[in-house]
Protein backbone atom coordinates (compact mmCIF):
# COMPACT_ATOMS: atom_id res chain seq x y z
CA UNK A 1 0.00 0.00 0.00
CA UNK A 2 1.49 3.53 -0.24
CA UNK A 3 1.86 4.92 2.89
CA UNK A 4 0.03 8.67 1.89
CA UNK A 5 -3.22 8.76 3.64
CA UNK A 6 -3.90 12.51 4.06
CA UNK A 7 -6.98 13.89 2.28
CA UNK A 8 -6.10 14.21 -1.29
CA UNK A 9 -7.45 15.08 -4.69
CA UNK A 10 -5.41 12.54 -6.28
CA UNK A 11 -6.65 8.59 -6.04
CA UNK A 12 -3.81 7.81 -3.34
CA UNK A 13 -1.25 5.82 -5.49
CA UNK A 14 1.56 7.83 -3.96
CA UNK A 15 3.95 5.34 -2.93
CA UNK A 16 6.66 7.88 -4.03
CA UNK A 17 5.54 10.34 -1.54
CA UNK A 18 8.76 11.41 0.58
CA UNK A 19 8.70 10.71 4.52
CA UNK A 20 9.02 12.61 7.37
CA UNK A 21 8.76 10.04 9.83
CA UNK A 22 11.68 11.06 11.77
CA UNK A 23 10.72 14.77 12.70
CA UNK A 24 12.43 17.04 15.01
CA UNK A 25 11.01 16.31 18.38
CA UNK A 26 11.39 19.43 20.14
CA UNK A 27 8.93 21.22 17.49
CA UNK A 28 5.43 21.84 18.09
CA UNK A 29 2.40 23.08 16.19
CA UNK A 30 0.57 26.34 17.22
CA UNK A 31 -3.68 25.99 17.03
CA UNK A 32 -5.66 28.90 17.49
CA UNK A 33 -8.53 26.28 17.10
CA UNK A 34 -10.43 24.33 20.24
CA UNK A 35 -8.77 22.47 23.13
CA UNK A 36 -9.51 19.27 21.66
CA UNK A 37 -8.10 19.30 18.51
CA UNK A 38 -4.70 20.41 20.38
CA UNK A 39 -5.24 17.63 22.74
CA UNK A 40 -5.32 15.02 19.47
CA UNK A 41 -2.58 16.12 18.07
CA UNK A 42 -0.62 16.07 20.88
CA UNK A 43 -1.81 12.61 22.07
CA UNK A 44 -0.57 11.39 18.37
CA UNK A 45 2.91 12.68 19.11
CA UNK A 46 3.16 9.76 21.47
CA UNK A 47 1.19 7.39 19.54
CA UNK A 48 4.04 4.52 20.10
CA UNK A 49 4.41 2.99 23.47
CA UNK A 50 7.11 2.27 25.20
CA UNK A 51 9.67 -0.21 24.76
CA UNK A 52 9.91 0.20 21.08
CA UNK A 53 12.27 -2.51 19.31
CA UNK A 54 13.29 -1.06 16.08
CA UNK A 55 14.29 2.14 14.70
CA UNK A 56 11.32 2.47 12.87
CA UNK A 57 9.64 2.30 15.80
CA UNK A 58 11.46 4.75 17.45
CA UNK A 59 11.19 6.83 15.06
CA UNK A 60 6.99 6.77 15.55
CA UNK A 61 7.76 7.77 19.10
CA UNK A 62 8.81 11.47 17.92
CA UNK A 63 6.96 14.95 17.30
CA UNK A 64 4.56 13.26 14.66
CA UNK A 65 2.63 16.44 15.33
CA UNK A 66 5.77 18.85 14.67
CA UNK A 67 4.56 19.83 10.93
CA UNK A 68 6.64 22.07 9.61
CA UNK A 69 5.03 24.52 7.34
CA UNK A 70 0.96 25.84 6.58
CA UNK A 71 0.00 23.40 4.17
CA UNK A 72 1.01 20.35 6.38
CA UNK A 73 -0.47 21.87 9.15
CA UNK A 74 -3.94 22.57 7.50
CA UNK A 75 -4.38 18.99 6.26
CA UNK A 76 -3.63 17.81 9.75
CA UNK A 77 -5.88 19.92 10.77
CA UNK A 78 -8.73 18.92 8.45
CA UNK A 79 -8.36 15.76 8.93
CA UNK A 80 -8.81 15.87 12.55
CA UNK A 81 -12.24 17.86 12.06
CA UNK A 82 -13.23 15.50 9.88
CA UNK A 83 -12.53 12.56 12.22
CA UNK A 84 -14.84 13.72 14.97
CA UNK A 85 -18.19 12.80 12.76
CA UNK A 86 -15.94 9.26 12.13
CA UNK A 87 -17.25 6.72 14.25
CA UNK A 88 -14.30 4.28 12.98
CA UNK A 89 -11.24 6.66 12.36
CA UNK A 90 -8.55 4.80 13.65
CA UNK A 91 -6.56 8.01 15.75
CA UNK A 92 -10.37 8.21 17.85
CA UNK A 93 -10.42 4.92 18.48
CA UNK A 94 -6.88 4.11 19.37
CA UNK A 95 -7.15 7.14 21.37
CA UNK A 96 -9.59 5.53 23.46
CA UNK A 97 -7.97 2.00 23.76
CA UNK A 98 -3.84 2.65 24.03
CA UNK A 99 -3.49 2.51 27.61
CA UNK A 100 -5.37 -0.69 27.47
CA UNK A 101 -2.36 -1.75 25.00
CA UNK A 102 0.73 -3.84 26.29
CA UNK A 103 3.46 -3.20 24.64
CA UNK A 104 6.12 -5.94 25.79
CA UNK A 105 9.84 -6.41 25.28
CA UNK A 106 10.02 -8.49 22.06
CA UNK A 107 11.46 -12.12 23.00
CA UNK A 108 14.47 -12.38 20.76
CA UNK A 109 17.63 -14.94 20.43
CA UNK A 110 20.70 -14.29 18.31
CA UNK A 111 21.55 -16.09 14.86
CA UNK A 112 24.92 -16.86 16.14
CA UNK A 113 22.68 -19.41 18.54
CA UNK A 114 22.96 -23.28 17.57
CA UNK A 115 19.71 -23.89 15.33
CA UNK A 116 16.97 -25.14 17.69
CA UNK A 117 15.37 -28.20 15.87
CA UNK A 118 12.17 -27.41 17.56
CA UNK A 119 11.38 -24.31 16.30
CA UNK A 120 10.06 -23.40 12.57
CA UNK A 121 12.18 -20.80 11.28
CA UNK A 122 9.62 -18.03 9.58
CA UNK A 123 11.75 -15.49 7.09
CA UNK A 124 9.03 -12.69 5.82
CA UNK A 125 9.04 -10.71 3.21
CA UNK A 126 6.41 -7.63 1.90
CA UNK A 127 5.76 -4.90 -0.20
CA UNK A 128 7.76 -5.44 -3.03
CA UNK A 129 6.11 -3.72 -5.46
CA UNK A 130 7.72 -5.40 -8.40
CA UNK A 131 10.94 -4.74 -6.30
CA UNK A 132 11.70 -8.33 -5.12
CA UNK A 133 15.46 -7.86 -6.66
CA UNK A 134 16.23 -5.74 -4.86
CA UNK A 135 17.12 -7.94 -2.22
CA UNK A 136 18.95 -10.88 -3.82
CA UNK A 137 19.93 -12.64 -0.76
CA UNK A 138 17.50 -13.96 2.07
CA UNK A 139 18.26 -15.28 4.81
CA UNK A 140 17.95 -18.65 5.09
CA UNK A 141 14.70 -20.74 7.17
CA UNK A 142 12.06 -22.96 6.99
CA UNK A 143 8.89 -20.53 5.65
CA UNK A 144 9.42 -18.10 3.63
CA UNK A 145 6.40 -15.54 3.49
CA UNK A 146 5.33 -12.66 1.33
CA UNK A 147 2.73 -10.31 2.32
CA UNK A 148 1.63 -9.24 -0.49
CA UNK A 149 1.92 -5.89 -2.55
CA UNK A 150 4.37 -7.92 -4.43
CA UNK A 151 3.50 -6.11 -7.70
CA UNK A 152 2.41 -2.18 -8.55
CA UNK A 153 -0.92 -2.86 -9.64
CA UNK A 154 -1.02 -6.41 -10.87
CA UNK A 155 1.35 -7.16 -13.93
CA UNK A 156 1.94 -10.50 -15.13
CA UNK A 157 4.99 -9.47 -15.74
CA UNK A 158 5.82 -8.84 -12.34
CA UNK A 159 4.00 -11.73 -11.25
CA UNK A 160 6.06 -14.22 -13.34
CA UNK A 161 9.44 -12.30 -12.54
CA UNK A 162 7.86 -13.06 -8.79
CA UNK A 163 7.90 -16.77 -9.12
CA UNK A 164 10.74 -17.20 -10.85
CA UNK A 165 12.78 -15.59 -7.58
CA UNK A 166 10.60 -18.27 -5.71
CA UNK A 167 12.19 -20.87 -7.68
CA UNK A 168 15.63 -19.52 -7.22
CA UNK A 169 15.50 -19.16 -3.15
CA UNK A 170 13.64 -22.25 -2.65
CA UNK A 171 16.68 -24.51 -1.80
CA UNK A 172 16.81 -22.53 1.25
CA UNK A 173 12.83 -23.17 2.68
CA UNK A 174 11.24 -25.74 2.88
CA UNK A 175 7.65 -23.77 1.91
CA UNK A 176 7.13 -20.93 0.64
CA UNK A 177 3.84 -18.69 0.83
CA UNK A 178 2.18 -15.68 -0.31
CA UNK A 179 -0.80 -13.65 -0.05
CA UNK A 180 -2.39 -10.56 -2.73
CA UNK A 181 -2.32 -7.02 -1.35
CA UNK A 182 -4.00 -4.29 -2.59
CA UNK A 183 -2.11 -3.62 -5.09
CA UNK A 184 -2.87 -7.07 -6.59
CA UNK A 185 -5.90 -5.83 -8.86
CA UNK A 186 -5.47 -8.21 -11.26
CA UNK A 187 -5.88 -11.30 -8.59
CA UNK A 188 -9.32 -9.79 -7.41
CA UNK A 189 -10.87 -10.37 -10.80
CA UNK A 190 -14.58 -8.54 -10.52
CA UNK A 191 -12.77 -5.42 -9.37
CA UNK A 192 -10.28 -5.32 -11.73
CA UNK A 193 -12.81 -5.25 -14.46
CA UNK A 194 -14.41 -2.20 -12.89
CA UNK A 195 -10.59 -0.59 -12.41
CA UNK A 196 -9.94 0.53 -15.94
CA UNK A 197 -8.22 3.72 -14.43
CA UNK A 198 -5.26 1.45 -13.51
CA UNK A 199 -5.20 -0.65 -16.68
CA UNK A 200 -2.26 -0.64 -19.04
CA UNK A 201 -2.51 0.27 -22.74
CA UNK A 202 -3.88 -3.30 -22.38
CA UNK A 203 -5.65 -5.08 -19.61
CA UNK A 204 -3.97 -7.83 -18.54
CA UNK A 205 -5.79 -12.03 -18.44
CA UNK A 206 -6.87 -12.01 -14.49
CA UNK A 207 -6.81 -15.53 -14.34
CA UNK A 208 -3.62 -15.68 -16.80
CA UNK A 209 -1.80 -13.56 -14.32
CA UNK A 210 -3.08 -15.47 -11.09
CA UNK A 211 -2.06 -18.60 -13.12
CA UNK A 212 1.39 -17.24 -13.02
CA UNK A 213 2.38 -16.89 -9.64
CA UNK A 214 3.82 -20.25 -8.90
CA UNK A 215 6.78 -22.30 -6.53
CA UNK A 216 4.56 -20.72 -3.56
CA UNK A 217 1.15 -21.93 -2.18
CA UNK A 218 -1.09 -18.62 -2.42
CA UNK A 219 -3.25 -18.28 0.43
CA UNK A 220 -6.60 -16.27 -0.30
CA UNK A 221 -8.84 -16.74 3.79
CA UNK A 222 -7.88 -19.98 3.23
CA UNK A 223 -5.88 -22.21 6.35
CA UNK A 224 -3.01 -24.37 5.77
CA UNK A 225 -1.14 -26.59 7.96
CA UNK A 226 2.56 -26.02 7.77
CA UNK A 227 3.97 -29.89 8.52
CA UNK A 228 6.81 -30.12 11.16
CA UNK A 229 9.84 -32.93 10.81
CA UNK A 230 9.07 -36.21 12.75
CA UNK A 231 5.73 -34.51 14.38
CA UNK A 232 1.82 -35.10 14.00
CA UNK A 233 0.58 -31.32 15.08
CA UNK A 234 1.31 -28.85 12.58
CA UNK A 235 1.51 -25.09 12.41
CA UNK A 236 -2.21 -23.74 11.50
CA UNK A 237 -1.45 -20.70 8.81
CA UNK A 238 -4.09 -18.50 7.78
CA UNK A 239 -3.81 -15.57 5.00
CA UNK A 240 -5.80 -12.53 3.61
CA UNK A 241 -5.55 -10.30 1.54
CA UNK A 242 -8.36 -7.22 2.95
CA UNK A 243 -7.52 -4.33 4.20
CA UNK A 244 -10.05 -1.14 4.95
CA UNK A 245 -10.86 0.70 2.54
CA UNK A 246 -8.34 3.15 0.78
CA UNK A 247 -9.33 4.63 -2.65
CA UNK A 248 -10.00 2.46 -5.47
CA UNK A 249 -7.32 -0.26 -4.84
CA UNK A 250 -8.30 -4.15 -4.85
CA UNK A 251 -9.19 -6.17 -1.79
CA UNK A 252 -10.75 -3.79 0.25
CA UNK A 253 -14.02 -3.47 2.61
CA UNK A 254 -15.71 -0.39 4.78
CA UNK A 255 -14.61 -0.15 8.31
CA UNK A 256 -17.12 -1.86 10.64
CA UNK A 257 -19.40 -4.50 10.07
CA UNK A 258 -18.27 -6.13 7.04
CA UNK A 259 -14.25 -6.27 8.09
CA UNK A 260 -15.89 -7.96 11.43
CA UNK A 261 -17.26 -10.24 9.06
CA UNK A 262 -14.28 -11.24 7.15
CA UNK A 263 -11.96 -11.32 10.14
CA UNK A 264 -14.73 -13.76 12.33
CA UNK A 265 -13.78 -16.57 9.53
CA UNK A 266 -10.33 -16.85 11.14
CA UNK A 267 -9.94 -19.55 13.08
CA UNK A 268 -9.33 -20.20 16.61
CA UNK A 269 -6.97 -22.45 16.30
CA UNK A 270 -4.41 -20.21 13.93
CA UNK A 271 -0.88 -20.03 14.77
CA UNK A 272 0.83 -17.35 12.10
CA UNK A 273 -1.97 -14.67 10.70
CA UNK A 274 -0.74 -13.39 7.75
CA UNK A 275 -3.21 -10.50 6.29
CA UNK A 276 -1.92 -7.63 3.87
CA UNK A 277 -2.82 -4.66 6.32
CA UNK A 278 -2.26 -4.46 10.03
CA UNK A 279 -4.05 -4.00 13.30
CA UNK A 280 -4.92 -0.93 14.93
CA UNK A 281 -1.73 0.34 16.73
CA UNK A 282 0.93 -2.60 15.59
CA UNK A 283 2.89 -1.24 12.40
CA UNK A 284 0.22 1.18 11.38
CA UNK A 285 1.75 4.39 11.69
CA UNK A 286 1.53 6.47 8.76
CA UNK A 287 3.35 10.06 8.37
CA UNK A 288 0.50 12.32 7.16
CA UNK A 289 -2.22 10.80 9.25
CA UNK A 290 -1.81 8.96 11.93
CA UNK A 291 -3.07 5.21 12.69
CA UNK A 292 -4.50 3.19 9.62
CA UNK A 293 -4.80 -0.04 10.81
CA UNK A 294 -7.67 -1.97 11.38
CA UNK A 295 -9.74 -2.26 15.00
CA UNK A 296 -11.99 -4.94 13.65
CA UNK A 297 -8.76 -6.80 12.81
CA UNK A 298 -6.88 -6.23 16.57
CA UNK A 299 -10.30 -7.62 18.26
CA UNK A 300 -10.30 -10.31 16.51
CA UNK A 301 -6.45 -10.81 17.05
CA UNK A 302 -6.57 -9.78 21.06
CA UNK A 303 -9.69 -11.42 22.10
CA UNK A 304 -10.22 -14.64 19.81
CA UNK A 305 -7.95 -15.77 17.46
CA UNK A 306 -4.61 -15.32 19.84
CA UNK A 307 -2.34 -15.95 17.41
CA UNK A 308 1.43 -16.61 18.27
CA UNK A 309 2.68 -14.50 15.18
CA UNK A 310 0.67 -11.98 13.02
CA UNK A 311 2.79 -10.94 9.76
CA UNK A 312 2.02 -8.14 7.35
CA UNK A 313 2.74 -5.27 5.27
CA UNK A 314 0.95 -2.38 4.18
CA UNK A 315 1.94 0.70 5.87
CA UNK A 316 5.72 1.39 4.71
CA UNK A 317 6.81 3.23 6.73
CA UNK A 318 6.35 1.37 9.88
CA UNK A 319 8.58 -1.79 9.12
CA UNK A 320 9.29 -3.22 12.38
CA UNK A 321 7.92 -5.55 15.45
CA UNK A 322 6.27 -5.74 18.60
CA UNK A 323 4.40 -7.73 21.11
CA UNK A 324 1.59 -7.79 23.33
CA UNK A 325 2.97 -10.70 25.69
CA UNK A 326 1.14 -13.00 23.56
CA UNK A 327 0.84 -12.36 19.73
CA UNK A 328 4.45 -11.00 17.99
CA UNK A 329 3.22 -8.25 15.53
CA UNK A 330 5.56 -8.07 12.40
CA UNK A 331 5.22 -5.42 9.67
CA UNK A 332 7.35 -6.93 7.12
CA UNK A 333 7.40 -4.05 4.53
CA UNK A 334 10.77 -4.01 2.60
CA UNK A 335 10.29 -0.84 0.24
CA UNK A 336 11.68 2.06 1.23
CA UNK A 337 8.89 4.90 -0.32
CA UNK A 338 12.03 7.69 -0.07
CA UNK A 339 14.07 5.63 -2.43
CA UNK A 340 11.20 3.59 -3.92
CA UNK A 341 14.30 0.53 -3.15
CA UNK A 342 13.11 -2.68 -1.87
CA UNK A 343 16.05 -2.16 1.16
CA UNK A 344 14.30 -2.64 4.05
CA UNK A 345 15.49 -6.59 5.54
CA UNK A 346 13.68 -9.33 5.66
CA UNK A 347 12.77 -10.06 9.28
CA UNK A 348 13.12 -13.22 10.64
CA UNK A 349 11.06 -15.46 13.40
CA UNK A 350 11.73 -18.14 15.42
CA UNK A 351 8.38 -19.66 16.50
CA UNK A 352 8.44 -22.81 19.09
CA UNK A 353 6.94 -25.90 18.11
CA UNK A 354 5.59 -25.98 22.00
CA UNK A 355 2.80 -23.72 22.03
CA UNK A 356 3.38 -22.24 25.18
CA UNK A 357 6.50 -20.70 24.05
CA UNK A 358 5.86 -17.10 22.41
CA UNK A 359 7.81 -16.53 18.63
CA UNK A 360 10.94 -14.53 19.06
CA UNK A 361 13.11 -12.23 16.96
CA UNK A 362 16.27 -13.85 15.48
CA UNK A 363 18.67 -10.66 15.00
CA UNK A 364 21.60 -10.81 12.97
CA UNK A 365 25.27 -11.52 14.17
CA UNK A 366 28.01 -10.46 12.25
CA UNK A 367 31.50 -11.45 14.70
CA UNK A 368 33.28 -12.80 11.54
CA UNK A 369 33.35 -9.27 10.31
CA UNK A 370 33.61 -6.79 13.59
CA UNK A 371 36.08 -4.18 12.53
CA UNK A 372 36.54 -2.51 9.89
CA UNK A 373 39.25 -4.02 8.58
CA UNK A 374 37.86 -7.87 8.35
CA UNK A 375 34.81 -5.93 6.89
CA UNK A 376 37.25 -4.34 4.22
CA UNK A 377 38.66 -8.30 3.53
CA UNK A 378 35.39 -9.90 3.01
CA UNK A 379 34.57 -7.40 0.82
CA UNK A 380 37.24 -8.39 -1.34
CA UNK A 381 36.35 -11.88 -0.74
CA UNK A 382 32.70 -11.96 -1.98
CA UNK A 383 34.16 -9.61 -5.18
CA UNK A 384 33.33 -6.01 -4.23
CA UNK A 385 36.07 -4.52 -6.06
CA UNK A 386 34.00 -1.29 -6.81
CA UNK A 387 33.63 -0.48 -3.06
CA UNK A 388 37.34 -1.67 -2.08
CA UNK A 389 38.75 0.67 -4.55
CA UNK A 390 37.18 3.24 -3.17
CA UNK A 391 39.32 2.65 0.13
CA UNK A 392 41.97 4.90 0.50
CA UNK A 393 45.40 2.61 1.07
CA UNK A 394 46.97 4.99 3.57
CA UNK A 395 43.34 3.92 5.76
CA UNK A 396 43.93 -0.04 4.29
CA UNK A 397 47.26 -0.23 6.02
CA UNK A 398 46.60 1.88 9.49
CA UNK A 399 45.80 -0.56 12.09
CA UNK A 400 44.47 1.90 13.78
CA UNK A 401 41.90 2.42 11.56
CA UNK A 402 41.36 -1.43 10.58
CA UNK A 403 40.71 -1.44 14.00
CA UNK A 404 37.28 0.22 14.49
CA UNK A 405 34.66 -1.52 15.17
CA UNK A 406 31.98 -1.96 12.27
CA UNK A 407 29.01 -0.69 12.98
CA UNK A 408 26.45 -3.45 13.01
CA UNK A 409 23.79 -3.36 15.27
CA UNK A 410 20.23 -4.39 13.61
CA UNK A 411 19.69 -0.97 12.80
CA UNK A 412 22.50 -1.11 10.14
CA UNK A 413 20.29 -3.62 8.16
CA UNK A 414 17.45 -0.68 8.03
CA UNK A 415 19.76 1.90 6.58
CA UNK A 416 19.92 3.70 9.66
CA UNK A 417 22.55 6.06 10.59
CA UNK A 418 24.67 3.74 11.18
CA UNK A 419 25.10 2.94 7.14
CA UNK A 420 25.62 6.23 6.14
CA UNK A 421 28.29 6.21 8.81
CA UNK A 422 30.21 3.40 7.14
CA UNK A 423 29.89 4.89 3.85
CA UNK A 424 31.68 8.03 4.80
CA UNK A 425 33.79 5.82 7.03
CA UNK A 426 34.87 4.12 3.58
CA UNK A 427 35.18 6.99 1.80
CA UNK A 428 32.24 6.30 -0.58
CA UNK A 429 30.61 10.11 -0.47
CA UNK A 430 29.09 11.06 -3.52
CA UNK A 431 29.87 7.92 -6.04
CA UNK A 432 25.83 6.24 -6.37
CA UNK A 433 27.72 3.13 -7.95
CA UNK A 434 29.74 1.75 -4.85
CA UNK A 435 27.22 3.15 -2.14
CA UNK A 436 24.62 1.00 -4.51
CA UNK A 437 27.12 -2.15 -4.29
CA UNK A 438 27.58 -1.25 -0.38
CA UNK A 439 23.60 -1.82 0.03
CA UNK A 440 23.80 -5.25 -1.67
CA UNK A 441 26.94 -6.32 0.28
CA UNK A 442 25.10 -5.31 3.36
CA UNK A 443 22.21 -7.67 2.21
CA UNK A 444 24.57 -10.58 1.77
CA UNK A 445 25.96 -10.27 4.95
CA UNK A 446 22.67 -10.01 6.51
CA UNK A 447 21.62 -13.11 4.58
CA UNK A 448 25.02 -15.08 5.92
CA UNK A 449 24.12 -13.93 9.09
CA UNK A 450 21.74 -16.89 9.32
CA UNK A 451 23.45 -19.33 7.77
Amino acid sequence: MSKFWAASDSDGDSDSESSHAERNEDSSVDWDDDDSEKDLLEDRANLRAPLCNTRIEEAERSDQGALTNFDEKFAAQSALTDAKDDPHDPNLIWKGIRKDQVFAPVPTTDSSCDRDPNVTRFVCMSDTHARHRDIPFLPRGDVFIHGGDFTKSGEIGSVQDLSLYFLEHSGKFQHIYAIAGNHELTFQPDFYQTARRKHKPKPFDPHETRAALKNCTYLEDVSISISLNGGSDGIELYGSPWTPAFYDWAFNLPRGEALDDMWSKVPATTDVLLTHGPPLGRGDYTDHSGRAGCHELLQHVQNRIRPRLHIFGHIHTSHGYSFDGHTLYINASNLDSETEIASRPCIVVDLPHDKSLPARIVKPCCRHVETIGKLVSWLEEKGYNGVVDRVSPSLKNDPNWCQQSAPFPAAFFTGGPEYFELCETLGLYRDPKPREDLRVAVCQLYAECFE
